[in-house]
């Protein structure tokens, strides 16, 4: 009988060392934008307008300078046009998100724009496509 409370006390006692609480980061979601298309989300639409320019160096190249796109997007607030933006996306994958708008409680930023250029391969304007990621705001 000793032994069986020894246990239970034992238990008890382990179970309060299984309460410590970790702070664990949400995921970024990523959300992909297609060419000519518009994304809505709380009361703000991005547009994603043109693609003017992709300097990015193409997989199969050596390049000195790495490059980078610029993208136009339009942002609607509640269906009336806020703005007209010029976004610079970099080559290195996820390095630089380009702030695009705050919404309420977070914001939307540009992470990528996809396909990354190939040597001897010619991207058509509709195979382009944005990688947009929500942040909250702290």
């Amino acid at each position: 009988m000793n032994k069986l409370i020894y246990i239970f006390i034992f238990l008890f006692a382990l179970s309060g060392f299984s309460q410590d609480t970790i702070q664990v980061r949400s995921p970024k979601i990523i959300t992909k934008l297609g060419y000519g298309k518009t994304l809505n989300k709380e009361g703000i639409s991005v547009k994603f307008v043109k693609v003017i320019s992709d300097s990015r160096c193409p997989k199969g190249v050596n390049c000195i300078w790495a490059g980078e796109a610029e993208v136009l997007i339009d942002v609607f607030k509640n269906g009336v046009k806020r703005e007209q933006r010029i976004i610079k996306v970099s080559s290195s994958y996820l390095s630089n998100a380009s702030l695009v708008t705050v919404l309420d409680d977070s914001e939307l930023h540009v992470m990528n724009l996809a396909p990354y250029p190939e040597y001897d391969i010619k991207i058509k304007p509709e195979e382009y496509y944005l990688q947009l990621v929500t942040k909250l705001v702290e």
